[in-house]
């Protein structure tokens, strides 16, 4: 991770704001590791008005999953071991709940005509 090339390796100016430099970046050019990733992570959740961090997880894993990202390859991105513990953040969107009720609709009130039919049947042929 300390590499050059790694993904963090460009850290937030803690002296952003504290010098009167012009051009000062906003980044400097030092490794990031997870503890620090951690707190930045915790410091928006917290503006965000959010409790923790995991709801920020589970959206992301959500939208992964929705987006048709192999589940073994969200697994691998979001550090998860199991591929049974992606069944806890895979929610239903509104909008495919949309797509299920109106299909869905239609089926349970030919389920219930069918029924009350059978009903009435049975009803008849024992009276």
């Amino acid at each position: 991770m300390n590499e050059l090339d790694s993904r963090f390796y460009l850290a937030i100016n803690p002296h952003l704001g504290k010098t009167r430099r012009n051009g000062d970046a906003w980044f400097v050019a030092t490794p990031m590791d997870k503890n620090k990733l951690g707190q930045i992570a915790t410091v928006m959740a917290e503006k965000a008005g959010r409790h923790t961090k995991h709801s920020g997880r589970k959206t992301c894993i959500t939208k992964l999953l929705n987006a048709n990202v192999p589940p073994t390859e969200v697994a691998q991105l979001s550090g998860l071991r199991n591929l049974m513990s992606l069944n806890q953040y895979n929610t239903v969107s509104v909008e495919r709940q949309n797509t299920c009720q109106q299909w869905f609709t239609p089926l349970l009130l030919l389920v219930i005509l069918e029924t009350m039919l059978f009903l009435i049947t049975v009803y008849l042929t024992r009276n």
